[in-house]
């Protein structure tokens, strides 16, 4: 049982709200709460609500209910076991489902029944998009079927035009099928390293048309490395001869060949004159020239000379022979022309390279007494590596010829393989997609199977707990006060007649009644701890007539009078009045109740609600008219307030008149200008009422006069009084006895 409302922060017109600061009472087993529309009453059975669902809602602040076992705050609400039931407008949106179908709306009623036909109904849609999901599955399925064989038999025709030849040959043969063994067989290899380059995939294919030729004999090359032959010419060239060395002739070499073959003239003709000039010779000419071209000198030169001649007889015999590319398979020709390129190159850049060590060795001949250096830098040539790779190509192709037939049949193969990797990432997914497809739509099925399982189970369990439809129309005959609205069974809901025809919807009063009906039936759950329950009812009168309204209060007062404790929110006086009378009339009810009212202020700009307890008026007297003239009175004789604390009175102080007019002058109800005309007051004084009363009090518009502007409010205390003035006019008896209520 709830005692008081300790404590609410931010939950929307209720803002730090605290229960001791208006001394009420604490909640008692019987408790009603009055409000006007708007006051705040519905947002506080909201809050309540929150108890009952043990759900805090997302826009509440901090709170503290102080109950008979402990509190409740925003923290603990989840674990709440204190027992609550509200019935408010929210109730009545979740206890009233309409499931329109192609004849005619099927009703039902209940939070859980409606949860479960939202879920059957949310079931039932994905049942369709999955019947549809499949339908589009088993396309696709076969779709992609298609695909993967039409593709497989491309491929397979590629490779069997590629690869085929006359003869005995398997390709000429080859199908989708022999492709898709080859695809798995592939799958468990690293196939990429199968892709081959272009090149060797047209070496391949030569081989595989190619036909069976002569063996070539290997080349052979006998001559000397190039850098012995450079060492021989450096020992040469860095040597100088030993004699009595005539100076002029050193430094001029043409003149020191001339005179060589000068003195080999003299000596062998025998001459004491020269030859050229015809002069005689010094006598010790001939010494000096024999001391300068001595033995050693002569030695020298016929070295050069056997020098130069061994290199001749080397360059002559740097010349081979090699194969024509003819002779060699079609896939080898390349590499051996490649080679045979290189090979001739070397074979010339070996050649110019001796002519450049004969040209220096003529030189040296020329100058034996001065130390030369190489003209030319030593080629990098390597002849041995270049003929052992031409000796390797023939061997290549001498072991082709030995084992022709297998080389033909291992291209091929070679060339399967790169054909089929080449397309194995293309293939594969296909087969991926294929497989995921396959996966999705055995889901799909496994979960339609289970989708109409759980639509049957949800049906029958609906069809189980649905209350019997002549129960509900015994409680809306009672309620009501007419059978005009009746409930039939239709499948697993209802179907509602209105005079006997299908009802196409329900009004806002009798959804009320009927969720009211369904509420207080709820409270007779056998899961329900009734006797030892909160039940909190806001309003079940909404939008009913005077007759319905005294039916349902009497609904209310059977069927609620044993829970443990009772709350009851209402803004209809007439309502209101009957809840009141039925608790004070009776001592040990009056004893256990506690009346309240619901106000609201404005604490900077926003107005907000507080629970005070009930004003004396409304609980000491029944009408309306009372509470209203207490309202005029109070700010009458109050010292002048904040405008915006006037700005309801002008429409209570048309209600007061109008009520007041009602009894004095009965045949003119409904007019009440005519009735204003009455009066005996003032003419000014009815002006300015009338104006306050009339034109601030019924406005459908946004007023775009002078008048709109809110500092009219300003002179309501004198309105005020100006009203009690005409009451007083009027009927001064009345006026009497009515000031004799409010003092």
């Amino acid at each position: 049982m709830i005692k008081r409302i300790k404590s609410i922060q931010s939950f929307h017109i209720f803002q730090n709200f605290v229960w001791n600061n208006k001394n009420l009472d604490d909640f008692n087993k019987y408790n009603l709460i009055y409000g006007w529309n708007g006051s705040g009453k519905t947002t506080l059975s909201n809050f309540l609500r929150q108890i009952e669902l043990c759900e805090m809602s997302p826009d509440c602040g901090a709170f503290n209910i102080v109950t008979e076992n402990g509190t409740i705050t925003e923290k603990n609400i989840s674990e709440v076991t204190l027992s609550l039931k509200v019935f408010n407008q929210d109730f009545v949106k979740e206890n009233i489902f309409t499931a329109t179908g192609e004849i005619s709306p099927i009703f039902y009623l209940g939070r859980e029944d409606i949860a479960t036909k939202k879920t059957l109904e949310s079931l039932k849609k994905q049942q369709y998009k999955l019947f549809d999901t499949i339908e589009k599955d088993e396309i696709a399925l076969s779709q992609q079927s298609q695909r993967i064989e039409k593709y497989c038999s491309t491929k397979a025709k590629e490779i069997k035009d590629f690869l085929h030849s006359a003869g005995e040959n398997k390709y000429n043969n080859y199908d989708k099928s022999n492709f898709k063994t080859r695809c798995s067989l592939l799958e468990k290899e690293d196939f990429s390293k199968k892709i081959l380059p272009p090149d060797d995939v047209d070496k391949l294919k030569l081989i595989t048309n190619s036909k069976s030729r002569e063996k070539i004999s290997s080349i052979r090359l006998d001559i000397p490395r190039l850098t012995d032959l450079e060492s021989e010419s450096r020992i040469i060239l860095t040597t100088t001869v030993t004699a009595k060395v005539i100076e002029r002739l050193n430094r001029d070499s043409k003149l020191n060949t001339w005179v060589a073959q000068g003195l080999l003239i003299i000596k062998d003709k025998n001459l004491e004159a020269c030859p050229f000039c015809e002069r005689e010779l010094p006598s010790d000419l001939i010494e000096q020239l024999d001391g300068h071209f001595n033995d050693e000198y002569e030695k020298f030169l016929q070295k050069i000379d056997q020098l130069i001649s061994k290199f001749t007889l080397i360059k002559q015999n740097s010349t081979i022979l090699l194969p024509s590319k003819s002779d060699f398979y079609d896939e080898i020709t390349s590499d051996f022309e490649k080679n045979k390129q290189k090979l001739t190159q070397e074979l010339s850049d070996y050649t110019t390279f001796i002519d450049s060590l004969i040209n220096d060795l003529d030189e040296k001949r020329k100058n034996p007494f001065v130390r030369m250096e190489m003209q030319y830098p030593l080629p990098a040539i390597k002849l041995s590596d270049t003929i052992e790779e031409i000796n390797s190509i023939i061997n290549m192709h001498n072991s082709k010829t030995e084992n022709f037939t297998t080389a033909i049949l291992n291209a091929r193969q070679t060339l399967e393989d790169h054909l089929v990797a080449e397309r194995l990432d293309d293939y594969f997914e296909m087969l991926i997609t294929l497989e995921t497809t396959r996966e999705e739509d055995q889901k799909n099925k496994v979960q339609y199977s289970s989708t109409t399982n759980q639509i049957v189970e949800l049906e029958k369990k609906i069809i189980e707990h649905r209350t019997p439809a002549e129960e509900i129309n015994t409680d809306l005959r009672n309620y009501l006060g007419h059978e005009e609205i009746r409930f039939d069974l239709e499948g697993e809901g209802y179907q509602i007649l209105r005079n006997g025809v299908v009802a196409e919807a329900l009004s806002e009063g009798e959804k009320t009644a009927v969720s009211f009906i369904y509420f207080l039936k709820t409270l007779r759950d056998k899961d329900f701890d009734f006797e030892n329950s909160t039940i909190i009812i806001d309003d079940p009168i909404s939008s009913l007539d005077s007759n319905s309204l005294y039916n349902a209060f009497s609904f209310l007062k059977n069927r609620t009078e044993c829970a443990q404790q009772l709350i009851v929110l209402t803004h209809n006086y007439s309502f209101f009045k009957e809840v009141k009378n039925w608790l004070l009339t009776h001592k040990s009810r009056s004893e256990k109740s506690s009346m309240y009212m619901i106000k609201n202020t404005f604490v900077d700009n926003c107005r907000i609600a507080e629970l005070h307890p009930l004003d004396d008026l409304l609980k000491k007297y029944t009408s309306e008219y009372h509470y209203l003239f207490s309202l005029v009175h109070y700010h009458a004789i109050s010292p002048k307030q904040e405008l915006k604390n006037y700005y309801l009175l002008p429409n209570i102080s048309r209600r007061l008149l109008e009520s007041f007019f009602a009894f004095r002058y009965p045949t003119q109800v409904g007019n009440f200008g005519n009735q204003f005309e009455k009066s005996k007051i003032s003419k000014e004084k009815k002006t300015r009422i009338m104006r306050y009363t009339d034109a601030n009090s019924h406005s459908d518009h946004i007023r775009a006069d002078t008048e709109g502007d809110l500092s009219y409010l300003d002179e309501t205390p004198q309105v005020l009084n100006d009203i009690l003035e005409l009451m007083k006019i009027d009927d001064e008896r009345h006026y009497n006895e009515m000031m004799l209520i409010v003092n």
